[in-house]
């Protein structure tokens, strides 16, 4: 209604060139284009009717919309330039109408995807004091939030969404993610089981992406609460969705874990989650480095050095990994093995500009036991 008492003050100062009713008529056009998906349509008719009247915000607001909707299609040769004309068209809705929630909501959104979060909270934040029922506008700010570091905000903001969406799947599976950066995993873990509720069967193939990358996501958080069988379950489940690249990042998942466990320790725990890499990408040698480490730590000398020459096999420059064979060697008492690996070590390190004095002083203290 505001839109176009605006225009009926214009027409009836003679303030528009082109005849009675060419905006409304144009802009209603635009909306019905906008709606079945054809966008430039829609740009064209919105244009017509700015021209008809520079005063409508939603008109302004709407060609912003199809600019963005080209902007982020699929292999879209112009995306910058047009992603740049949208937000132009937004901010000047917003100067004509600084209580338009949606235009601040997509500001802020457009905003946050060129890394300006302080910006984008400010107009999800504008968008909310509008109308605090906004649900996009709390989740937009929520994910601002959280690439600043400032999750406790971002978790109050989320709790809200679910609140007034309590069947948004993204808005669990965000709250997820903030609380993963809380390392709060079991209430992560539960959030992505939620997310596995609601986007139940019969199943797109968004769908299907959608339920993989949760039920990675839940396995990564079972993993670090010490759930490694419900992690290594729910990470196969995942896999045939996850694309070329989730077999590596699954398995980076699991080596990291084991670091971090085998630095505390743990050298059981952490040859499974070594294994588990593995099995999920058989050609990773950082895990079988790491088992490596993992079995000489226990005395299990055989496996260790069969995981070593298979690092070994494939990267002949790592002087670690001589080390570790040659110490392992030396444990099975094989002597002269074991001093031809610290000199391989040794000469690699050279290689690789790596022969610190500490590293030196420990492969001669190493060969001088010969």
């Amino acid at each position: 209604m505001r839109v176009w008492i605006g225009i009926a003050a214009l027409l009836a100062g003679g303030l528009v060139s082109r005849s009675d009713g060419a905006a409304p008529a144009e802009f209603s056009r635009g909306v019905e284009a906008q709606q079945n998906g054809n966008h430039a349509a829609a740009i064209r008719l919105f244009t017509a009717a700015i021209e008809a009247d520079r005063s409508l915000p939603d008109a302004w607001y709407r060609r912003a919309v199809s600019y963005v909707k080209l902007g982020q299609a699929p292999g879209a040769a112009n995306a910058a330039a047009l992603l740049d004309t949208a937000l132009a068209d937004i901010t000047r809705a917003i100067e004509l109408d600084s209580n338009n929630a949606n235009a601040r909501n997509l500001r802020g959104s457009l905003r946050l995807t060129r890394g300006a979060a302080d910006l984008a909270i400010a107009d999800f934040a504008a968008a909310l004091r509008v109308n605090p029922r906004f649900a996009d506008a709390a989740r937009g700010r929520a994910a601002a939030l959280l690439r600043l570091g400032r999750a406790d905000e971002a978790l109050a903001d989320l709790n809200n969404v679910i609140g007034l969406a309590p069947h948004d799947h993204t808005a669990y599976r965000d709250r997820a993610d903030a609380y993963r950066a809380k390392g709060m995993w079991a209430k992560a873990a539960a959030d992505y089981s939620s997310v596995l509720e609601i986007v139940g069967g019969p199943y797109s193939a968004q769908a299907e992406q959608t339920r993989a990358q949760a039920l990675k996501a839940r396995g990564d958080c079972l993993m670090q609460l010490g759930e490694l069988g419900k992690a290594l379950s729910d990470h196969r489940a995942a896999l045939s969705a996850l694309g070329k690249d989730g077999p590596a990042e699954i398995a980076r998942a699991w080596a990291e874990r084991g670091a971090a466990v085998a630095r505390q320790g743990k050298a059981d725990t952490a040859v499974i989650l070594f294994s588990n890499a593995i099995e999920f990408n058989p050609e990773y040698l950082t895990a079988y480095a790491g088992r490596a480490r993992a079995h000489f730590s226990l005395g299990r000398y055989d496996k260790a050095l069969a995981d070593c020459d298979t690092v070994l096999a494939h990267n002949p420059e790592s002087y670690l990994d001589y080390l570790l064979r040659g110490q392992t060697r030396d444990k099975l008492g094989r002597v002269d093995s074991a001093a031809a690996d610290y000199r391989r070590a040794l000469d690699a390190a050279k290689a690789a500009g790596e022969a610190t004095d500490s590293l030196v002083k420990v492969i001669r203290g190493l060969q001088g036991r010969k």
